[in-house]
């Protein structure tokens, strides 16, 4: 195993913090999709 990502200091914590940035994007991009899909299938109904 390589060095610990969870590590105190430096590289890996900013690392860590631009993955989370990364996940929170996709995921607020997914619940946006979902909710269109939502409001567009209670449109046709």
């Amino acid at each position: 195993m390589g060095q610990d990502p969870f590590r105190h200091g430096g590289e890996g914590q900013a690392r860590v913090a631009e993955t989370n940035q990364q996940v929170l994007a996709n995921l607020d991009r997914m619940i946006s999709e979902i909710e269109k899909d939502e409001a567009e299938e209670a449109d046709a109904s």
